[in-house]
């Protein structure tokens, strides 16, 4: 997750509150901000804006769910091999936890991806269920067992 998203949900935690309004970021209660937390809000604008402003559900990874499934069935395989013999014994496929490299969740994030969640989502953005769906999928289909 960017500085910029990981400074949204931080301070959303906090219950600040942010408008987006064309280039211009309206934050309140403006009293909540501490000095270190305004000069930050400053440095990542642009990014902030890009954040608060593109479509629900869509995702900060930026990458087509067909590639979301690749990177979740690589981990899927890796961890079958980290397993060995013992996973093509289980009544069902074991699957890891999921996650792209370099994302830490935060509280109203998603948990694969780190991109804020649109509402009604509490744990994966669309994209990321698309993509562990079609992933599932595949396994089924090619599951040697």
């Amino acid at each position: 997750m960017t500085a910029a998203a990981q400074l949204v949900q931080s301070l959303r935690a906090r219950g600040v509150h942010f408008e987006p309004e064309g280039e211009r970021l309206r934050v309140r209660p403006a009293s909540a901000l501490l000095p270190d937390e305004v000069k930050a809000l400053r440095q990542h604008k642009p990014e902030i804006l890009v954040l608060l402003t593109r479509s629900p559900g869509t995702c900060a990874v930026q990458s087509s769910v067909a590639d979301r499934a690749r990177v979740f069935r690589a981990q899927v395989e890796a961890y079958w091999r980290e397993l060995g013999e013992a996973w093509s014994q289980a009544k069902h496929l074991p699957i890891p936890p999921l996650a792209f490299p370099d994302v830490t969740p935060l509280a109203g994030t998603c948990e694969l991806c780190g991109d804020p969640l649109s509402l009604g989502c509490a744990y994966r953005c669309s994209p990321c269920v698309d993509a562990i769906n079609l992933m599932l999928a595949e396994l089924r289909e090619d599951d040697p067992r």
